[in-house]
């Protein structure tokens, strides 16, 4: 009604100014209606009624505004969110907490017992994971701990008084899951004369020995069942033994029952000592701490001040000394991190001997280690091991008293004497018994009679007869890397395998002195195409000699 009683108006105005004008000419009338009309409208937008219409609108406009304002701000938050769970995914689930719901089912369901049944909520898990303790965080000693390091010190050990102690010893064989080369190096090593026993240190709860290790045809074979998968069970004793010597053993290692026995008779005359077959070494860094030191390192350092317990022979006692009062500090860094036991006895055996050094055996003994292959690795071979074996020779040493500026500093000691002597290697021997010949057993004396002329020109020719035995079934099985065999059971190559191994030089030193069965001659023959097809190092003697063995007994490559 309004908008009606304006046009009125304005059409009243307009046609009483232009008939007011109408002496004008036509077009002036025009204007004149146009400007009038306008002022008109003007006048009457100023009324009450127009500016309350006004004011309404200007409302809705300013309403309209707000939802659109918050609708974008809503935008922005949701598109911050998403922004956050892409990004920062970790710092969101870490903040956010579970429900008392989700927890429960959680909980119950890490419960289910045995018998497939969910126990009461009162009830326990029957084995809870422990938390990792690294050695970095490692706690330090108790007074128990320091009291039974003083008791252990006091400790006299058993000295060696029987024959059995000076001809025999005992193999501890650590083992995890890998039963045929279990089984090679138990079929090997029950063949050596010096051995009195094996004892398997079985740790695995959830599957049973085979028959054939449980059932050993030598006789010399004892499963030792342990209900904790622990590095620390390797020392703990559980069957009675025999012997007051004991070899500890890896499942991986091979050496000929000689060189196992140039390192027993040398422990024998030093008991107290530990004589290993590897070395290592340790030196200090820029921020004063200790960085323990791989093979290649230690040989050229020319010093060692640990050993290694992967082929060792140890006394008895330091086993059961080790179980009983070793540090829970360290005992449980080594339980946790599946690591660094073989650290841990080095350094309590140093510190109970205050400083005495390790022995090694002879250096040709030592160089004839022959690893059996295992296609899932080793321990060694997980990403952060040796980053652990830093920490670990630092701060064990320091819980026992051995770091830099303690009374007992952990010694170095020199590893190689004669560059030119293939039989002295690391501390000289330290006789701790009367060095007679009545303590000198037949096959010492015999051993000793063989390796007196060895040198580095000869030593392959002359233990090539002790290690065809000790290598031929893991040879034959694929199980000695970069041979044939192993190329062809693995289907791998390498630059390595081109080459001829040792162990493949050594068949052919043994073919050369007519020692092969007709078996080992027949597999004889990949060795003689390896030969022909790649550039061997071997001496042309050899090679003449191994193609007048081609002719006669293995017919033309």
């Amino acid at each position: 009604m309004a908008n009606l009683l304006q046009q009125r108006v304005v059409n009243d105005a307009v046609i009483a100014g232009v008939s007011s004008s109408s002496s004008l000419p036509s077009f002036q009338r025009n204007k004149r209606a146009a400007f009038v009309s306008k002022k008109l409208m003007q006048k009457t937008s100023n009324s009450p009624m127009s500016s309350n219409r006004g004011a309404q609108s200007a409302k809705k406009v300013s309403k309209w505004s707000l939802v659109k304002l918050v609708f974008l701000g809503t935008c922005l938050w949701i598109l911050f969110f998403v922004f956050m769970i892409v990004h920062h995914h970790s710092w969101i689930t870490t903040t956010t907490q579970e429900t008392s719901f989700v927890r429960s089912v959680r909980n119950r369901s890490n419960l289910v017992t045995e018998e497939g049944q969910i126990p009461l909520s009162n009830e326990q898990p029957r084995s809870k994971k422990k938390k990792k303790i690294l050695p970095r965080h490692m706690p330090p000693n108790t007074p128990q701990d320091d009291e039974r390091l003083r008791q252990a010190k006091q400790t006299v050990l058993a000295p060696l008084t029987s024959p059995m102690d000076r001809e025999k010893y005992t193999i501890r064989m650590n083992t995890w899951r890998r039963n045929e080369q279990l089984l090679t190096s138990i079929n090997h090593h029950s063949s050596c004369e010096g051995v009195a026993q094996i004892q398997v240190i079985w740790s695995d709860t959830t599957e049973e020995p085979p028959q054939e290790i449980l059932h050993h045809k030598s006789g010399k074979v004892i499963v030792e069942r342990h209900e904790v998968n622990s590095l620390n069970e390797r020392y703990h004793i559980l069957s009675p033994i025999t012997t007051l010597g004991i070899l500890s053993l890896d499942d991986d290692v091979l050496r000929p029952c000689e060189a196992w026995d140039s390192g027993f008779f040398r422990w024998t005359k030093s008991p107290d000592s530990i004589v290993a077959y590897d070395y290592r070494s340790h030196e200090k860094t820029s921020s004063g701490e200790w960085k323990y030191l791989g093979l290649n390192a230690t040989r050229y350092s020319n010093q060692y001040s640990v050993i290694l317990l992967r082929a060792a022979f140890i006394h008895r006692d330091y086993m059961n000394l080790y179980m009983s009062h070793l540090p829970r500090n360290i005992f449980d860094v080594v339980a946790s991190n599946f690591n660094c036991e073989d650290l841990a006895m080095s350094l309590f055996v140093t510190y109970l001997t205050d400083g005495m050094p390790h022995l090694l055996a002879d250096l040709w003994a030592t160089d004839s280690l022959v690893k059996i292959y295992s296609h899932s690795g080793g321990i060694s071979g997980k990403t952060g091991h040796k980053l652990i074996r830093h920490e670990c020779i630092t701060d064990f040493s320091k819980a026992l008293g051995l770091f830099e500026g303690d009374e007992h500093e952990l010694p170095m000691f020199q590893l190689v004497h004669d560059s030119h002597s293939v039989l002295e290697l690391g501390a000289p021997l330290q006789h701790r018994m009367t060095n007679s010949t009545a303590m000198i057993v037949s096959r010492e004396d015999k051993l000793m009679a063989s390796v007196q002329d060895f040198t580095w020109r000869n030593i392959n020719d002359k233990i090539w007869k002790w290690q065809i035995p000790s290598i031929w079934e893991a040879m034959k099985s694929g199980l000695i890397q970069n041979t044939v065999p192993w190329e062809k059971r693995w289907g791998k190559h390498s630059s390595k395998s081109l080459r001829l191994t040792k162990e493949e030089y050594w068949m052919a030193l043994a073919l050369l002195h007519g020692a092969l069965d007709q078996e080992q001659i027949q597999w004889m023959d990949q060795i003689l195409k390896k030969i022909k097809e790649t550039d061997t190092t071997m001496h042309k003697d050899v090679i003449a000699a191994l193609r007048s063995q081609q002719k006669t007994s293995l017919g033309t490559v």
